[in-house]
């Protein structure tokens, strides 16, 4: 992995100024007034980039259309024997979420199941009203937005508003970098748009998905942009304005920015002078606060040292109007938003993206060739009998992520065969590996808000193809009979073949996660229904949960012995960096406020239950102080520890 980078966008013409662009990036990533109330893109990636909470972080399967918590029977019990619902902390009997009273088998008798999904939680239910200007002598505000308080239907306890939790786990942001695709989903497009998630799928249904850009004659349009290779960009874009994650209802991203431009930059955190991006042996120089809270910068300064002037140099106000005939015009309104206002979306993820560009993850035992002879034989068994590599190949032990300038090449669709010996069409790097059934989450198998697949596959057997991208069927790993009379040009097909009635494979399926530092990020897989890399191997044993048509073929019994699956565990704890465990340079990050669930019978003013709030400590390049970095356990209440020993605000 070492010297290894990942394919990024042509700058070009769009970043002035990439030290600054990755200090306003690292600044938007930990600022808790981003959010509507004390939830910043970090408050889900603390931690190795990932969430060990265990406090209020169960949904209820919202997905597949459960609003009931709890095991699948309706006992209203988790695995432990406690009740379930919101705010309980997750217990060691609560894991895994499918318990078996044989774990090799499969098939012997489930003893507890539940949809349940342990993942993170975000924001209250409300309404968007403003914004809110928050002073700067109250450096722990916990509410940035003012919004209308609602009661959530399913999040509450007794009538009182908790944060929602999200419906999936949340995925590491370290390394997230060189997926092509991002979310478990993939719907965090390859190509950013500068306003959205989807790529050439929002600018090309939606005329209102542009940039507002100052042409060379002085005159402002609205104009789309294309930014290849910029998935986590798209990604970064998503939570900001999500009601389950970062926001109240109905705010806009030129909202955010006009909340945070004329912002001092961490307004609100303690930031060590020794950060290695903002302190003064950091690419810009000083940037850090004579008071050691905040910056000394706005984002305002911030965007502007580092993004061409054509995209924020017009100071009037406009909105940006949808016409009858299918097109949208930028128009003067005294009530509207600045140039930089409306192109904010474009600064935040530009920025979070060349971030988290920073944070490569490249130095493990692993990588030095240090392995200890229990972890040498677990990489055998990775390797050979486990066959992990099937999906995890490559530096980043992912099929869904690439390196080098290209990333990953156009062999985006591919076609196997399947566990009943028939062939079946798939997306390359997401897989159905039998969580859960199919129904309960489609994943790849959803569209759009456009109603166009997610999935590659989809959108080439529908003739939907709205991303970019190529498929060789010559080039497959099961071509369709007939494929060599029919050459080996793109989407060349035998004479007569259906390709609407072929069989594919991408319901239920996600994209592979990256298995570096993954002994740091439980909760495991998209549903967070396994709390230890022991469990997780466990599963692959015995062939998966469920036996779905979609399931991919490498999912089956595997015979391991229990001495094969502790030096595969072993194995995967050779993949920690402790740069990342210990949380320094270029992994240390400024303080921050996280929630960790609610004060039983301890109520806001608005009647919601009260925030139970720890404080993550600044960190410099150095990183943690002696023994605070985080257990290398595969295992989620051993990393919880270290939460729980964080200080909780008053």
């Amino acid at each position: 992995m070492k010297g290894k980078s990942p394919a990024l966008p042509d700058l070009s013409g769009v970043v002035s100024n990439l030290p600054w662009v990755q200090a306003a990036g690292k600044a938007l990533f930990w600022d808790q007034t981003v959010g509507s109330d004390t939830v910043a893109c970090a408050t889900c990636h603390f931690r190795a980039g990932a969430d060990p909470r265990i406090t209020n972080q169960v949904d209820p399967g919202l997905l597949g259309g459960n609003t009931v918590f709890g095991a699948s029977n309706g006992s209203g019990l988790m695995g432990s024997g406690q009740a379930a619902g919101p705010n309980i902390t997750l217990k060691p009997k609560d894991f895994p979420f499918r318990r078996l009273s044989d774990p090799t088998d499969a098939d012997s008798t489930v003893l507890f199941d539940s949809n349940d999904v342990a993942s993170s939680q975000g924001t209250y239910a409300g309404d968007f009203v403003s914004s809110k200007k928050q002073p700067k002598q109250t450096p722990r505000a916990t509410n940035t937005d003012r919004c209308d308080a609602l009661v959530h239907p399913v999040f509450n306890v007794d009538g009182h508003g908790v944060r929602k939790v999200e419906p999936r786990n949340s995925p590491t942001a370290i390394n997230a970098v060189f997926n092509h695709r991002n979310f478990w989903d993939g719907r965090a497009n390859n190509v950013f748009n500068g306003s959205g998630v989807f790529g050439l799928r929002d600018t090309r249904m939606n005329a209102s998905a542009r940039l507002v850009v100052k042409q060379p004659d002085g005159t402002l349009k609205l104009q789309a942009l294309e930014l290849k290779n910029a998935s986590a960009a798209s990604q970064a874009v998503g939570p900001a304005l999500s009601e389950f994650e970062m926001s109240c209802a109905g705010r806009t991203f030129a909202d955010v920015g006009r909340k945070l431009l004329s912002q001092q930059a961490l307004q609100l955190q303690t930031v060590d002078m020794q950060d290695s991006l903002f302190g003064r042996k950091g690419p810009v120089g000083d940037m850090v606060a004579a008071s050691r809270i905040g910056l000394k910068f706005t984002y305002r300064e911030m965007i502007k040292n580092g993004f061409d002037k054509k995209f924020w140099g017009d100071t009037n106000k406009y909105k940006i109007k949808d016409n009858n005939d299918g097109t949208a015009s930028l128009v003067p309104d005294s009530n509207g938003y600045t140039q930089i206002e409306l192109n904010f979306p474009l600064f935040f993820g530009m920025s979070i993206m060349m971030y988290e560009a920073t944070l490569i993850s490249d130095d493990s035992p692993f990588d030095r060739d240090q392995l200890t002879a229990a972890q040498k034989r677990g990489k055998e068994v990775f390797e050979g009998k486990g066959k992990c590599i099937a999906c995890h190949d490559g530096p980043l032990f992912s099929k869904a992520a690439g390196v080098g300038p290209k990333g990953l090449d156009n062999s985006q669709v591919e076609r196997m065969l399947m566990k009943d010996g028939e062939p079946a069409i798939y997306d390359n790097g997401f897989y159905n590996i039998g969580v859960r059934p199919t129904a309960e989450d489609i994943g790849l198998g959803g569209t759009d808000p456009y109603g166009v697949p997610l999935s590659f596959t989809k959108q080439w057997v529908t003739g939907q193809r709205v991303d970019k991208f190529k498929v060789k069927p010559c080039e497959f790993e099961v071509p369709f009979p007939g494929q060599e009379a029919a050459g080996c040009s793109e989407d060349s097909l035998p004479e007569g073949l259906d390709l609407k009635s072929q069989r594919i494979a991408v319901n239920g399926a996600f994209k592979t996660p990256i298995l570096r530092n993954i002994a740091l990020t439980p909760p495991y897989f998209h549903n967070g229904g396994q709390a230890s890399l022991a469990q997780v191997v466990a599963f692959y044993n015995r062939g998966g949960d469920f036996s779905n048509p979609e399931k991919d073929p490498d999912v089956t019994r595997l015979g391991l012995t229990q001495t094969e699956q502790d030096n595969l565990v072993a194995f995967l704890q050779s993949l920690t960096d402790d740069r990342v465990r210990c949380s320094r340079a270029p992994f240390d990050h400024p303080e921050l406020l996280v929630p960790d669930g609610h004060k039983p019978g301890v109520y806001k003013k608005d009647g919601r239950l009260a925030d139970k709030l720890r404080t993550l400590s600044a960190t410099g390049a150095a990183g943690d102080a002696s023994g605070s970095c985080l257990a290398n356990a595969g295992d989620l209440f051993e990393i919880a520890r270290n939460i729980n020993g964080l200080p909780l605000k008053p």
